[in-house]
């Protein structure tokens, strides 16, 4: 059983405030990890939703937890820029381990 690599509350007051702030940007670099061919800023206009970036990453990285729908829906709503914050670190972590060069 695949969980995450980070803990929701497990970002500086820097990757906060950056999580706050540039929210778009953000929304941006994770779905570039995710699928680094796509050019399209459209899709990331539609998907600055943090729940909608916050469950690709755990789809994709094949994440279990108990209870999909909250942690994919209502998780990110109530705390979306820590649940951005653990999808844009999860998505910068290659498979294999180590980081990738973001």
């Amino acid at each position: 059983v695949k969980e995450w690599d980070y803990s929701l509350f497990d970002c500086s007051c820097c990757e906060l405030f950056r999580a706050i702030c540039l929210m778009p940007c953000l929304a941006h670099n994770v779905h570039q990890n995710l699928q680094p061919k796509a050019d399209s800023c459209c899709y990331d206009l539609l998907c600055l939703n943090p729940a909608s970036m916050y469950g690709q990453v755990r789809n994709e990285y094949g994440i279990v937890t108990d209870f999909p729908v909250c942690e994919d829906v209502c998780l990110p709503l109530i705390c979306a820029p820590c649940a951005l914050n653990r999808a844009f670190k999860q998505s910068a972590k290659p498979r294999g381990g180590g980081y990738s060069n973001i």
